[in-house]
């Protein structure tokens, strides 16, 4: 007694294609975002280590931007090159009946994806520090 098989298992030609062309559109959208992500992970340790810094009670805002620059600049994140691309959306704000103050920054980047479809990053960080500076 001999067993046949009639449908042969296994995919098609056509369900290849579509596989590897979703395969390919994911690892294009990912080489796409990647640069906003990786921006953002370096924007978020440079806030990090400005906060950690032992004389951050004592500096001023104008200082904070500076140092802040300084790691932009080492971590090569190129959307902030000078103290006045900070201007609008990096501010130390005294906290009221605390000897504390909030470093925020928040911006938001529009990048094209395919021809005119665009990707919108928001980013939005808060970092309590300590004391009230100049």
């Amino acid at each position: 007694m001999m067993l046949m098989k009639n449908k042969q298992g296994g995919i098609t030609f056509l369900g290849f294609l579509f596989a590897c062309a979703l395969v390919i559109f994911f690892a294009y959208l990912g080489m796409r975002l990647w640069p906003l992500f990786n921006e953002k992970i370096k924007v978020d340790q440079a806030l990090e280590n400005i906060a950690a810094r032992e004389d951050i009670a004592k500096l001023s805002k104008g200082k904070i931007i500076n140092y802040l620059l300084r790691h932009f600049e080492v971590e090569d994140v190129d959307q902030f090159e000078r103290p006045s691309d900070l201007k609008d959306i990096f501010s130390v704000k005294k906290i009221k009946g605390k000897k504390k103050r909030l470093m925020r920054m928040a911006y938001e980047i529009r990048r094209p994806i395919l021809s005119n479809l665009d990707v919108v990053y928001k980013y939005d960080k808060s970092i309590v520090i300590d004391g009230t500076g100049e």
